[in-house]
């Protein structure tokens, strides 16, 4: 399992050092914690949003593999952690595609082999937009074996057998959630750290307010 990490803390936020001096312990704490939850869910909605934008693959798979621990007052900081292993091609809308056999076939009902023709690759959908087609009569769709979201297996055939004389096989992947997160931080981090500087200018103003009210 492969793990990509981002963390907002308020460490080094010099620049807001006069304002937040002005608060008493808990008016700061709370305008920290307040601060850091909103810019932590806004990048949890920002993040999936770039990364679906170009991977055709669906929210709630991302969101599965996708964790925010908010920040409390006992704990001023704030995390997206994505987790998981590739992830399956099963999950990029895979689709059998076929040609004619030179040879009598019964076709294969369960994959959409029609008789007559035999299997020749799988379509498959990973850039958004943008069909891919796996042309190799080792790859295949294994109609018996689902992924979480009911989807048959994409499984390559390997040279060779196992020790009990079946056929070697493979799943084929994609790239993982935590790669897609992970190549989204180079321009989340900067957005981020900005919007909380914002966001704790803004919550200590309403806090000082409040203070003389």
């Amino acid at each position: 399992m492969a793990t990509n990490l981002v963390t907002v803390d308020v460490s080094g936020v010099e620049a807001l050092a006069e304002k937040l001096a002005r608060l008493g312990g808990d008016s700061l704490n709370r305008a920290v914690v307040e601060s850091l939850n909103s810019v932590i869910d806004a990048g949890y909605d920002l993040s999936r949003s770039r990364m679906s934008a170009g991977i055709d693959v669906a929210e709630s798979f991302m969101r599965d593999r996708m964790r925010v621990a908010h920040a409390s007052p006992s704990s001023t900081s704030a995390s997206i952690t994505a987790v998981g292993e590739q992830t399956g091609l099963s999950h990029f809308h895979p689709v059998q595609l076929v040609q004619g056999a030179k040879t009598a076939s019964k076709g294969d009902p369960a994959r959409g082999i029609p008789s007559g023709q035999k299997a020749a690759g799988v379509n498959v959908t990973v850039t958004r937009g943008a069909t891919k087609a796996l042309k190799s009569k080792r790859v295949f769709i294994a109609p018996n074996i689902k992924d979480s979201e009911g989807n048959p297996f994409v499984m390559r055939r390997l040279p060779g057998a196992t020790k009990t004389g079946k056929t070697r096989m493979q799943r084929v992947l994609g790239p993982a959630v935590y790669q897609l997160f992970a190549h989204q931080l180079p321009t989340i981090i900067p957005e981020a750290e900005e919007a909380l500087m914002q966001e704790l200018l803004d919550n200590a103003e309403r806090s000082l307010i409040e203070g003389l009210t």
